[in-house]
């Protein structure tokens, strides 16, 4: 009979099936939303039909991950790249996704977008940069086991500001084939008394993961993936794409679940129509925005949701490597240059700073005292041009220690249920006795919350979402939904304005089950997060007629 939902609660809203599984590109549902449901339609067929149906030469698919997903997607001649994702030929992108649907092992497809770098023109000469975020008469600790990755051109061994404490993944023994990579590590991490420039935190070990000219998201998830197994504390991500790629999403929270700080510069293109860009808009990434030299938005800043700090972004001292240093008639390795792309490492440097001072702290509380300790620039509060405003490191290394937001990332069900991590998360609540969970939610930066849970037969749980601010909403789902967006599998929701939510859980079944609390942020009342207190305790099963009918929409 499965899950049902008791008369107690709010009224079941059962949406309508959903179409039948196909793979497309994820659609943007809103400025930061993420792909719900999971791209699911077929890529197009192969030969000139699907030349001209994407521009990108080689498709993304996602699998479980199984051998045997290995196995079929292999045999179709995808090549791996993660521990669920595959790059393929467009041209054979579908016979891929079909053999791994037929599976049962097939999660999304999507064309494997192109990123590129967030840098704008150089600059004037005017020296500055560094002073705004780390004072002058602030000491440095000692720099030890903290590093920095890099994503992005190779870092130039040869250069004296960055070569020496650099570690390097794929390096194959050529020089670096542009100069950005060296441009943004100098900028978080060059080390002083070279004659160089400065970092934000000099001399701290870097870790380069060098990518093409060219980027495709394959290439960028295949840099994060191994930045993550070298266990670096921060990862730099110093590129944007208006397209949202799902691989890429799954490699990040898995780098954020790993305990990584994510950096990524906000994008360029204000002036281009401010698209939102990715992976700054991805949840729990620190989203960096530029400031020109009156610590105002730079003119090309992207302004969103997203956006979490600032920092200069105009005019800011770049090391750079010789064979590049052509754009200031100086050929001393040093230049001066724009962008988001350089206000990025101002802010990994600063983490990798709190994070040497302060290691006790997680990846996330990091990120909220980065937050929590940031210089406020123009109207109080958090703003879509600056975030909450200048990342300040002498006011992060101080602030007050933050609450633990539990078992994040858990922003939808793949990330909950095994499905980008190869194991389901443990269940919170396993049947009996009462289980709570105090945690947050952000309508741009953390907007939902998964919680697995079991039902033992025939029994009941009961559902209790009180707020401490804010105001969260609450939600259910049978255990086989596979996203948020299996509204068929919906089984119930509670959004009231005041007071607590509730809802309560019927399992009829001769056997365990399992379903999805689901706790959603929302924007009522002029305020976008939330802190609340989650209880789920057992509760009578009742042997209502009404409670018959719902167990029997619930199967709908």
């Amino acid at each position: 009979m499965g899950l049902a939902l008791f008369p107690a609660t709010v009224a079941v809203a059962v949406a309508a099936a959903l179409a039948a599984p196909a793979l497309t590109a994820p659609a943007l549902a809103s400025s930061v939303s993420l792909p719900s449901p999971l791209p699911m339609s077929l890529p197009p067929g192969g030969g000139a039909h699907a030349a001209r149906a994407t521009s990108t030469p080689t498709w993304l698919v996602g699998a479980r991950a199984r051998p045997a997903a290995v196995r079929l997607a292999r045999r179709a001649g995808a090549r791996r790249i993660g521990a669920d994702t595959f790059v393929v030929a467009t041209g054979r992108a579908r016979a891929a996704a079909r053999a791994l649907r037929a599976a049962g092992l097939l999660t999304f497809a999507e064309p494997d977008v192109r990123f590129h770098r967030a840098s704008a023109l150089d600059g004037h000469p005017e020296q500055w940069a560094r002073a705004p975020v780390v004072l002058p008469t602030l000491a440095a600790p000692p720099v030890g086991t903290v590093s920095i990755g890099i994503a992005d051109d190779l870092v130039d061994p040869t250069n004296p500001d960055v070569g020496p404490q650099t570690r390097y993944l794929n390096r194959d023994g050529s020089p670096p084939a542009g100069p950005h990579g060296t441009e943004v590590a100098s900028v978080a991490a060059a080390a002083a008394g070279n004659g160089g420039v400065m970092g934000v935190l000099p001399g701290a070990p870097l870790v380069s993961y060098a990518l093409p000219q060219q980027i495709a998201c394959s290439d960028l998830v295949r840099g994060v993936n191994r930045l993550t197994a070298a266990r670096v504390a921060v990862i730099n991500i110093s590129l944007t794409s208006p397209n949202l790629c799902v691989a890429l999403y799954a490699a990040v929270e898995r780098a954020i679940r790993a305990g990584i700080i994510v950096v990524a510069a906000a994008g360029n293109e204000f002036e281009q129509g401010n698209p939102v860009e990715y992976p700054a808009a991805f949840p729990h990434v620190l989203s960096v925005a530029a400031l020109d030299t009156r610590l105002l938005p730079a003119s090309f800043s992207n302004a969103n949701a997203a956006v979490d700090l600032s920092a200069p972004g105009e005019q800011v001292p770049v090391a750079v490597p010789l064979a590049f240093d052509t754009s200031d008639g100086a050929a001393d390795g040093i230049t001066r240059a724009d962008g988001t792309s350089f206000a990025a490492p101002m802010v990994a440097g600063a983490a990798a700073w709190v994070r040497t001072v302060r290691p006790r702290l997680t990846g996330l509380q990091v990120a909220d005292v980065l937050r929590d300790g940031a210089r406020n620039l123009g109207r109080r509060g958090w703003d879509p041009d600056t975030g909450w405003g200048l990342v300040n490191v002498a006011r992060a290394v101080t602030a007050h220690r933050p609450a633990i937001d539990p078992l994040e990332p858990n922003e939808d069900i793949p990330f909950v249920n095994g499905t980008f991590s190869g194991h389901a998360d443990r269940a919170i609540y396993a049947g009996h006795g009462t289980r709570s969970v105090r945690a947050t939610v952000d309508y741009a930066e953390d907007p939902t919350d998964v919680y697995r849970i079991r039902l033992l037969p025939r029994s009941a749980a009961r559902v209790v979402l009180r707020p401490a601010y804010g105001d969260p909403d609450l939600a259910a789902y049978d255990g086989r939904a596979r996203s948020l967006g299996a509204h068929r599998r919906l089984l119930g929701r509670s959004a009231r304005s005041r007071g607590a939510d509730r809802l309560v859980l019927a399992n009829r079944d001769r056997r365990t089950r399992t379903a999805y609390v689901v706790v959603n942020a929302s924007r009522t009342r002029g305020r976008i997060n939330a802190r609340y207190r989650l209880t789920i305790t057992r509760a009578r099963l009742s042997p209502t007629r009404t409670a018959r009918r719902f167990s029997r929409a619930s199967r709908r």
